[in-house]
């Protein structure tokens, strides 16, 4: 399982998720295919939205884009390159 912390965000800036087994294919996350990458998802329920925007990735530490726009408390998850999924916290809330 992917594991790691975040705690929050701001709309249209990096957030930032450090852990482990973190590692996925860059050319896949960002082709929104969905099979591997960052989601958020409002805590409040909804459909999951998979971010395509990364900064650094590795197997510990991954950057990705949250869009403008996104507002309220999100839940979060990574799925990594082996399709182990990991959600981080119930949820996040913008800074």
């Amino acid at each position: 399982m992917a594991t790691g912390t975040i705690s929050s965000y701001t709309p249209g800036q990096m957030l930032h998720i450090s852990g482990s087994d973190l590692e996925f294919d860059r050319t896949i996350a960002n082709s929104g295919a969905g099979t591997v990458g960052v989601f958020i998802q409002p805590a409040a329920g909804g459909a999951w939205v998979h971010l395509t925007t990364y900064g650094s990735l590795s197997s510990k530490n991954v950057q990705v884009l949250i869009p403008a726009g996104i507002t309220g408390a999100q839940n979060v998850k990574v799925i990594n390159e082996r399709g182990l999924e990991g959600v981080f916290g119930t949820s996040i809330g913008p800074v």
